[in-house]
């Protein structure tokens, strides 16, 4: 091997490890911003089931007055 043939087997060697080197940097930032996306899509669920809660909490503190204004007007329920 003389010392064209070295030189162009270590540039060859160097851009196929630039390459694979590359498409893992590539990999790694895709799945970093697979993994924002399902974190994003977490917070969302989480803002929906927090705003189903507080109409949740405010249809029981509704019915809870309603109930509270039938004994004072009639007296304890019957069960």
């Amino acid at each position: 091997m003389n010392k064209v043939e070295r030189v162009r087997f270590l540039i060859i060697t160097l851009i196929v490890a630039c390459l694979f080197e590359l498409f893992l940097i590539l990999g790694g930032i895709d799945i970093i911003n697979d993994k924002n996306a399902y974190i994003n899509g977490l917070l969302s669920d989480r803002n929906i089931c927090n705003d189903k809660l507080d109409g949740i909490i405010q249809d029981y503190a509704k019915i809870d007055n309603e109930l509270q204004d039938y004994k004072r007007i009639n007296g304890e329920l019957d069960e």
